[in-house]
Protein backbone atom coordinates (compact mmCIF):
# COMPACT_ATOMS: atom_id res chain seq x y z
CA UNK A 1 0.00 0.00 0.00
CA UNK A 2 1.12 3.84 -0.48
CA UNK A 3 1.12 6.50 1.68
CA UNK A 4 1.20 10.21 -0.59
CA UNK A 5 4.38 12.44 0.35
CA UNK A 6 4.17 15.75 -0.41
CA UNK A 7 7.77 15.06 -2.25
CA UNK A 8 5.77 12.35 -4.51
CA UNK A 9 3.04 14.68 -5.24
CA UNK A 10 5.02 17.59 -5.85
CA UNK A 11 6.54 15.56 -8.44
CA UNK A 12 4.05 14.68 -9.94
CA UNK A 13 2.26 17.74 -10.04
CA UNK A 14 4.68 18.38 -12.77
CA UNK A 15 3.99 15.89 -14.78
CA UNK A 16 0.63 17.01 -17.14
CA UNK A 17 0.98 13.87 -19.59
CA UNK A 18 1.28 10.27 -18.15
CA UNK A 19 1.83 6.83 -20.16
CA UNK A 20 0.81 3.75 -19.12
CA UNK A 21 1.17 0.24 -21.20
CA UNK A 22 -1.63 1.50 -23.90
CA UNK A 23 -3.01 3.94 -22.21
CA UNK A 24 -1.76 7.90 -21.87
CA UNK A 25 -3.89 10.45 -19.28
CA UNK A 26 -3.55 14.22 -19.20
CA UNK A 27 -3.85 15.44 -15.89
CA UNK A 28 -4.62 18.98 -17.00
CA UNK A 29 -7.45 18.41 -19.79
CA UNK A 30 -8.79 15.34 -17.93
CA UNK A 31 -8.41 13.26 -21.31
CA UNK A 32 -7.79 9.48 -21.26
CA UNK A 33 -6.51 8.05 -24.41
CA UNK A 34 -6.54 4.69 -25.16
CA UNK A 35 -6.54 2.06 -28.71
CA UNK A 36 -10.62 2.96 -29.53
CA UNK A 37 -9.63 6.82 -28.74
CA UNK A 38 -9.93 9.07 -25.91
CA UNK A 39 -12.37 9.66 -23.49
CA UNK A 40 -12.43 13.07 -21.08
CA UNK A 41 -12.95 11.82 -17.46
CA UNK A 42 -15.50 14.03 -14.95
CA UNK A 43 -13.13 15.49 -12.20
CA UNK A 44 -13.29 13.10 -9.13
CA UNK A 45 -12.28 9.71 -11.56
CA UNK A 46 -9.72 11.77 -12.70
CA UNK A 47 -8.35 12.97 -9.13
CA UNK A 48 -9.09 8.69 -8.77
CA UNK A 49 -6.83 8.16 -11.61
CA UNK A 50 -4.06 10.77 -10.64
CA UNK A 51 -3.82 8.86 -7.33
CA UNK A 52 -3.94 5.45 -8.99
CA UNK A 53 -0.76 6.17 -11.01
CA UNK A 54 1.42 8.43 -8.33
CA UNK A 55 0.96 4.89 -6.31
CA UNK A 56 2.58 3.47 -9.46
CA UNK A 57 1.44 0.34 -8.88
CA UNK A 58 1.20 0.31 -5.06
CA UNK A 59 -2.57 -0.37 -3.31
CA UNK A 60 -4.31 3.01 -2.72
CA UNK A 61 -6.85 2.16 0.73
CA UNK A 62 -10.39 3.68 -0.24
CA UNK A 63 -9.94 5.73 2.73
CA UNK A 64 -7.14 6.99 1.04
CA UNK A 65 -9.13 8.07 -1.81
CA UNK A 66 -12.28 9.20 0.41
CA UNK A 67 -9.76 11.57 2.00
CA UNK A 68 -7.87 12.74 -1.35
CA UNK A 69 -10.92 12.98 -3.81
CA UNK A 70 -13.21 14.21 -1.27
CA UNK A 71 -11.34 16.15 1.33
CA UNK A 72 -13.53 18.05 4.20
CA UNK A 73 -16.53 16.16 2.55
CA UNK A 74 -18.82 13.85 4.41
CA UNK A 75 -19.98 10.91 1.40
CA UNK A 76 -20.76 7.34 1.49
CA UNK A 77 -17.97 4.79 0.89
CA UNK A 78 -20.21 4.46 -2.90
CA UNK A 79 -18.99 7.31 -3.90
CA UNK A 80 -15.35 5.83 -4.27
CA UNK A 81 -17.19 2.53 -6.23
CA UNK A 82 -18.79 4.94 -8.48
CA UNK A 83 -15.98 6.79 -9.62
CA UNK A 84 -13.94 3.77 -10.21
CA UNK A 85 -17.13 2.57 -12.22
CA UNK A 86 -16.69 5.39 -14.64
CA UNK A 87 -12.51 4.68 -14.93
CA UNK A 88 -13.32 1.18 -15.59
CA UNK A 89 -16.10 2.40 -18.35
CA UNK A 90 -13.37 4.65 -19.50
CA UNK A 91 -10.95 1.54 -20.05
CA UNK A 92 -13.77 -0.35 -21.98
CA UNK A 93 -15.89 -1.97 -19.31
CA UNK A 94 -15.54 -4.57 -16.51
CA UNK A 95 -13.54 -6.95 -18.80
CA UNK A 96 -11.38 -5.02 -20.47
CA UNK A 97 -10.40 -2.99 -17.36
CA UNK A 98 -9.70 -6.05 -15.70
CA UNK A 99 -6.19 -5.60 -17.48
CA UNK A 100 -5.79 -2.18 -15.97
CA UNK A 101 -7.80 -1.85 -12.69
CA UNK A 102 -7.60 -4.38 -9.78
CA UNK A 103 -10.00 -4.73 -7.01
CA UNK A 104 -8.30 -5.42 -3.84
CA UNK A 105 -11.26 -6.90 -1.80
CA UNK A 106 -12.14 -4.99 1.40
CA UNK A 107 -8.77 -2.78 0.90
CA UNK A 108 -8.24 -0.59 -2.32
CA UNK A 109 -7.25 -0.44 -5.87
CA UNK A 110 -4.42 -0.39 -8.15
CA UNK A 111 -2.87 0.13 -11.68
CA UNK A 112 -1.53 -2.96 -12.72
CA UNK A 113 0.02 -1.57 -15.45
CA UNK A 114 3.16 1.44 -13.99
CA UNK A 115 3.60 4.24 -15.52
CA UNK A 116 6.06 5.97 -17.97
CA UNK A 117 5.80 9.31 -17.79
CA UNK A 118 6.55 11.85 -20.35
CA UNK A 119 8.40 15.49 -18.85
CA UNK A 120 9.80 18.07 -20.72
CA UNK A 121 13.12 18.65 -20.01
CA UNK A 122 12.49 22.11 -17.93
CA UNK A 123 10.40 19.74 -15.69
CA UNK A 124 12.92 16.93 -15.38
CA UNK A 125 14.21 17.59 -12.49
CA UNK A 126 12.69 19.09 -9.13
CA UNK A 127 15.26 20.87 -8.08
CA UNK A 128 16.32 24.46 -8.15
CA UNK A 129 14.85 26.76 -10.84
CA UNK A 130 12.73 23.86 -11.49
CA UNK A 131 10.58 24.33 -8.19
CA UNK A 132 9.18 27.47 -9.57
CA UNK A 133 8.75 26.23 -13.17
CA UNK A 134 6.86 23.38 -11.41
CA UNK A 135 4.67 25.97 -8.71
CA UNK A 136 3.79 28.12 -12.12
CA UNK A 137 2.57 24.72 -13.93
CA UNK A 138 0.52 24.20 -11.18
CA UNK A 139 -1.06 27.82 -10.61
CA UNK A 140 -1.74 27.72 -14.19
CA UNK A 141 -3.68 24.08 -14.40
CA UNK A 142 -5.35 25.39 -10.71
CA UNK A 143 -6.54 28.49 -12.99
CA UNK A 144 -7.88 26.61 -15.76
CA UNK A 145 -9.67 24.19 -13.43
CA UNK A 146 -11.30 27.55 -11.55
CA UNK A 147 -12.48 28.41 -15.13
CA UNK A 148 -13.68 25.10 -16.09
CA UNK A 149 -15.23 25.57 -12.47
CA UNK A 150 -17.12 28.82 -13.42
CA UNK A 151 -18.51 27.70 -16.88
CA UNK A 152 -19.68 24.77 -15.53
CA UNK A 153 -22.27 26.50 -13.29
CA UNK A 154 -23.46 29.40 -15.35
CA UNK A 155 -24.01 26.86 -18.03
CA UNK A 156 -25.70 24.04 -16.15
CA UNK A 157 -25.68 24.65 -12.87
CA UNK A 158 -23.67 21.72 -11.75
CA UNK A 159 -22.63 22.76 -8.06
CA UNK A 160 -21.45 19.11 -7.37
CA UNK A 161 -19.44 19.30 -10.26
CA UNK A 162 -17.67 22.92 -9.37
CA UNK A 163 -16.79 21.58 -6.01
CA UNK A 164 -14.96 18.99 -7.28
CA UNK A 165 -13.02 21.06 -10.29
CA UNK A 166 -12.22 23.71 -7.24
CA UNK A 167 -10.75 21.71 -4.50
CA UNK A 168 -8.44 19.96 -7.18
CA UNK A 169 -7.37 23.22 -8.16
CA UNK A 170 -6.73 24.24 -4.21
CA UNK A 171 -4.79 20.82 -4.15
CA UNK A 172 -2.46 21.79 -7.13
CA UNK A 173 -1.80 25.83 -5.48
CA UNK A 174 -3.09 26.28 -1.77
CA UNK A 175 -1.17 29.42 -1.52
CA UNK A 176 -2.81 30.86 -4.64
CA UNK A 177 -5.84 33.12 -3.45
CA UNK A 178 -8.09 32.81 -6.98
CA UNK A 179 -8.28 28.78 -6.07
CA UNK A 180 -9.49 29.23 -2.53
CA UNK A 181 -11.83 32.14 -3.51
CA UNK A 182 -13.60 29.58 -6.16
CA UNK A 183 -13.46 26.68 -3.68
CA UNK A 184 -14.91 29.32 -1.26
CA UNK A 185 -17.78 30.15 -3.58
CA UNK A 186 -17.98 26.33 -4.98
CA UNK A 187 -19.27 25.32 -1.09
CA UNK A 188 -21.13 29.01 -0.65
CA UNK A 189 -23.22 26.96 -3.67
CA UNK A 190 -23.01 23.61 -1.94
CA UNK A 191 -24.69 25.47 0.95
CA UNK A 192 -27.46 26.95 -0.72
CA UNK A 193 -28.53 24.31 -3.11
CA UNK A 194 -27.28 20.64 -2.49
CA UNK A 195 -26.81 20.37 1.32
CA UNK A 196 -27.47 23.52 3.74
CA UNK A 197 -24.64 22.31 6.52
CA UNK A 198 -22.78 23.81 8.99
CA UNK A 199 -19.81 22.59 8.01
CA UNK A 200 -19.63 23.59 4.65
CA UNK A 201 -20.64 27.03 5.04
CA UNK A 202 -18.10 27.08 7.73
CA UNK A 203 -14.95 25.43 4.96
CA UNK A 204 -16.33 28.22 2.46
CA UNK A 205 -15.73 30.94 4.98
CA UNK A 206 -12.47 30.32 6.20
CA UNK A 207 -11.46 29.44 2.64
CA UNK A 208 -12.54 32.86 1.37
CA UNK A 209 -10.75 34.47 4.78
CA UNK A 210 -7.78 32.23 3.97
CA UNK A 211 -8.02 34.07 -0.16
CA UNK A 212 -7.80 37.55 1.27
CA UNK A 213 -5.35 37.19 3.57
CA UNK A 214 -3.14 35.87 0.76
CA UNK A 215 -4.70 38.42 -1.37
CA UNK A 216 -6.06 41.79 0.13
CA UNK A 217 -6.88 43.55 -2.42
CA UNK A 218 -8.43 41.52 -4.65
CA UNK A 219 -11.94 42.48 -5.38
CA UNK A 220 -13.59 39.12 -5.76
CA UNK A 221 -12.04 37.50 -2.39
CA UNK A 222 -14.37 40.06 -0.64
CA UNK A 223 -17.50 39.87 -3.21
CA UNK A 224 -16.98 35.45 -2.26
CA UNK A 225 -16.46 36.12 1.47
CA UNK A 226 -19.96 39.33 1.13
CA UNK A 227 -21.70 36.11 -0.73
CA UNK A 228 -20.75 33.47 2.05
CA UNK A 229 -22.65 36.07 4.35
CA UNK A 230 -25.47 36.35 2.68
CA UNK A 231 -25.73 32.58 2.16
CA UNK A 232 -26.23 32.68 6.01
CA UNK A 233 -28.36 35.52 6.52
CA UNK A 234 -25.42 37.56 7.72
CA UNK A 235 -26.71 40.94 5.92
CA UNK A 236 -24.40 43.53 7.81
CA UNK A 237 -21.30 41.45 7.34
CA UNK A 238 -22.02 40.74 3.89
CA UNK A 239 -22.63 44.37 3.11
CA UNK A 240 -19.31 45.08 4.54
CA UNK A 241 -17.53 42.80 2.48
CA UNK A 242 -19.16 44.21 -0.70
CA UNK A 243 -18.06 47.53 0.21
CA UNK A 244 -14.60 46.65 0.96
CA UNK A 245 -14.38 44.95 -2.53
CA UNK A 246 -15.45 47.63 -4.68
CA UNK A 247 -12.56 50.37 -4.57
CA UNK A 248 -10.36 47.44 -6.07
CA UNK A 249 -12.79 45.78 -8.21
CA UNK A 250 -11.67 47.01 -11.57
CA UNK A 251 -12.41 45.66 -14.93
CA UNK A 252 -14.19 42.29 -13.47
CA UNK A 253 -17.33 41.87 -14.37
CA UNK A 254 -17.81 38.79 -12.23
CA UNK A 255 -17.12 40.26 -9.51
CA UNK A 256 -19.73 42.53 -10.49
CA UNK A 257 -21.78 40.20 -10.76
CA UNK A 258 -21.27 38.05 -7.21
CA UNK A 259 -21.56 41.45 -5.55
CA UNK A 260 -24.96 42.39 -7.10
CA UNK A 261 -26.46 38.92 -5.92
CA UNK A 262 -25.31 39.61 -2.58
CA UNK A 263 -26.95 42.74 -2.62
CA UNK A 264 -30.17 41.38 -4.10
CA UNK A 265 -30.39 38.55 -1.59
CA UNK A 266 -30.10 41.38 1.27
CA UNK A 267 -32.58 42.98 -0.20
CA UNK A 268 -30.84 45.91 -1.58
CA UNK A 269 -32.28 46.19 -4.90
CA UNK A 270 -30.87 49.49 -6.48
CA UNK A 271 -27.26 48.39 -5.85
CA UNK A 272 -28.05 45.44 -6.96
CA UNK A 273 -29.22 46.68 -10.12
CA UNK A 274 -26.20 49.28 -10.69
CA UNK A 275 -23.73 46.39 -10.51
CA UNK A 276 -25.55 43.86 -11.82
CA UNK A 277 -25.55 46.81 -14.45
CA UNK A 278 -22.01 47.35 -14.64
CA UNK A 279 -21.02 43.86 -15.01
CA UNK A 280 -23.28 43.65 -18.39
CA UNK A 281 -21.57 46.62 -20.21
CA UNK A 282 -18.19 44.80 -19.18
CA UNK A 283 -19.10 41.80 -20.99
CA UNK A 284 -21.25 42.08 -23.45
CA UNK A 285 -22.47 38.45 -23.99
CA UNK A 286 -23.37 38.62 -20.29
CA UNK A 287 -27.03 38.06 -20.01
CA UNK A 288 -26.87 36.92 -16.26
CA UNK A 289 -26.31 40.14 -15.13
CA UNK A 290 -28.93 41.72 -16.42
CA UNK A 291 -31.55 39.24 -16.01
CA UNK A 292 -30.74 39.82 -12.51
CA UNK A 293 -30.99 43.77 -13.28
CA UNK A 294 -34.17 42.70 -14.73
CA UNK A 295 -35.47 41.41 -11.45
CA UNK A 296 -34.15 43.65 -9.25
CA UNK A 297 -35.53 46.84 -10.65
CA UNK A 298 -38.73 45.43 -10.63
CA UNK A 299 -39.02 46.48 -7.19
CA UNK A 300 -37.98 50.39 -8.03
CA UNK A 301 -38.76 51.04 -11.78
CA UNK A 302 -40.47 48.86 -13.86
CA UNK A 303 -39.94 50.81 -16.94
CA UNK A 304 -35.81 50.32 -16.80
CA UNK A 305 -36.83 46.48 -15.34
CA UNK A 306 -38.49 45.98 -19.26
CA UNK A 307 -35.25 47.46 -20.98
CA UNK A 308 -33.06 45.45 -18.72
CA UNK A 309 -35.48 42.23 -19.88
CA UNK A 310 -35.54 42.80 -22.99
CA UNK A 311 -31.62 43.03 -23.67
CA UNK A 312 -31.45 40.05 -21.14
CA UNK A 313 -33.53 38.17 -23.67
CA UNK A 314 -31.47 39.30 -27.02
CA UNK A 315 -28.05 38.11 -25.53
CA UNK A 316 -29.72 34.52 -23.47
CA UNK A 317 -31.25 33.96 -26.91
CA UNK A 318 -27.66 34.60 -28.76
CA UNK A 319 -26.21 32.35 -26.68
CA UNK A 320 -28.55 30.35 -27.56
CA UNK A 321 -27.34 30.41 -31.16
CA UNK A 322 -24.06 29.26 -30.09
CA UNK A 323 -25.00 26.42 -27.88
CA UNK A 324 -29.04 25.55 -28.09
CA UNK A 325 -29.01 23.16 -25.09
CA UNK A 326 -27.54 25.78 -22.18
CA UNK A 327 -29.78 24.99 -19.51
CA UNK A 328 -29.34 28.61 -18.19
CA UNK A 329 -29.62 30.17 -21.31
CA UNK A 330 -33.13 28.69 -21.55
CA UNK A 331 -34.82 29.04 -18.27
CA UNK A 332 -33.56 32.76 -18.29
CA UNK A 333 -35.04 33.30 -21.37
CA UNK A 334 -38.28 31.63 -20.52
CA UNK A 335 -38.33 33.99 -17.35
CA UNK A 336 -37.33 37.40 -19.91
CA UNK A 337 -40.20 36.59 -21.85
CA UNK A 338 -42.54 36.00 -18.97
CA UNK A 339 -41.53 39.13 -17.35
CA UNK A 340 -42.24 40.68 -20.89
CA UNK A 341 -45.51 39.48 -20.97
CA UNK A 342 -44.67 37.16 -23.89
CA UNK A 343 -46.63 34.32 -21.92
CA UNK A 344 -47.61 32.01 -25.37
CA UNK A 345 -44.03 31.83 -25.88
CA UNK A 346 -42.47 31.85 -22.22
CA UNK A 347 -44.29 28.09 -22.24
CA UNK A 348 -42.94 26.73 -24.91
CA UNK A 349 -40.67 24.16 -23.47
CA UNK A 350 -41.76 25.45 -19.70
CA UNK A 351 -41.67 22.52 -17.21
CA UNK A 352 -44.69 22.57 -15.36
CA UNK A 353 -43.88 18.98 -13.40
CA UNK A 354 -43.25 19.24 -9.59
CA UNK A 355 -40.58 17.31 -9.68
CA UNK A 356 -37.36 19.79 -9.67
CA UNK A 357 -33.98 18.43 -11.51
CA UNK A 358 -31.63 20.72 -10.99
CA UNK A 359 -31.73 24.74 -8.98
CA UNK A 360 -32.30 25.95 -12.07
CA UNK A 361 -36.02 24.91 -11.45
CA UNK A 362 -36.10 28.08 -9.62
CA UNK A 363 -36.24 30.71 -12.06
CA UNK A 364 -38.86 27.93 -13.88
CA UNK A 365 -40.80 28.58 -10.63
CA UNK A 366 -40.72 32.11 -11.43
CA UNK A 367 -41.67 32.16 -15.07
CA UNK A 368 -44.61 29.79 -13.45
CA UNK A 369 -45.73 32.52 -11.22
CA UNK A 370 -45.23 35.11 -13.87
CA UNK A 371 -47.38 33.49 -16.33
CA UNK A 372 -50.18 33.56 -12.98
CA UNK A 373 -49.65 29.70 -13.09
CA UNK A 374 -48.93 30.63 -8.84
CA UNK A 375 -49.72 26.68 -7.92
CA UNK A 376 -47.90 25.06 -10.01
CA UNK A 377 -45.03 27.40 -8.90
CA UNK A 378 -45.52 27.45 -5.09
CA UNK A 379 -45.57 23.25 -5.85
CA UNK A 380 -42.38 23.29 -7.70
CA UNK A 381 -40.79 25.89 -5.18
CA UNK A 382 -41.95 23.25 -2.22
CA UNK A 383 -40.12 21.14 -4.17
CA UNK A 384 -37.12 22.54 -4.39
CA UNK A 385 -36.52 23.21 -0.92
CA UNK A 386 -37.62 19.97 0.08
CA UNK A 387 -34.59 18.73 -1.83
CA UNK A 388 -32.49 20.88 -0.74
CA UNK A 389 -32.14 22.54 -4.39
CA UNK A 390 -33.30 26.14 -3.27
CA UNK A 391 -31.38 29.24 -2.31
CA UNK A 392 -33.84 30.41 0.16
CA UNK A 393 -32.59 34.13 0.55
CA UNK A 394 -33.06 34.38 -3.07
CA UNK A 395 -36.44 33.17 -2.67
CA UNK A 396 -37.26 35.90 -0.01
CA UNK A 397 -35.97 38.62 -2.00
CA UNK A 398 -37.57 37.55 -5.13
CA UNK A 399 -40.36 40.39 -6.11
CA UNK A 400 -42.32 37.23 -7.07
CA UNK A 401 -42.48 35.69 -3.47
CA UNK A 402 -44.95 38.55 -2.30
CA UNK A 403 -47.39 37.14 -5.00
CA UNK A 404 -46.50 33.23 -3.78
CA UNK A 405 -46.75 33.95 -0.22
CA UNK A 406 -50.02 33.27 0.08
CA UNK A 407 -49.28 30.15 -1.50
CA UNK A 408 -49.16 26.86 0.33
CA UNK A 409 -46.32 26.07 2.43
CA UNK A 410 -43.58 28.79 0.99
CA UNK A 411 -44.09 31.46 3.79
CA UNK A 412 -42.52 28.79 6.07
CA UNK A 413 -40.42 27.03 3.01
CA UNK A 414 -38.88 30.80 3.30
CA UNK A 415 -38.37 30.89 7.39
Amino acid sequence: MTDFSNEDQVRYACWTDTSFGDWRFDRQSRELFGPAGSRRLSARPASVLSALLEADGAVVRREQLLARVWPGVTVCDDSVTQAVGELRRAFGGRDAARAVLETIPKTGYRLLITRETARSATTAQVSGNNTDICDGLREVEAYALCLEARQVVARSGDYQESVALTREAVSLAPSMAAARTEHALALAYQYLYIAAEAPVIEAAKRHAEQAIALSPDDALCHAVLGYVHAATGATRQAISAIAAAMPCSGQDSFCDYLSAVTLFMCQNYRGAAVLAERASDRDPADYRSLALAARAALTFDKTRARAAANEALVRAERALRLDPMEARAQTMRRLMLAQLDRNEEAVTGLDFAADPKSPLDFFEALTLAEIGERQAAATKLNALGAQGLLNREWLIAEPAFQLLSSESGLTDLAA
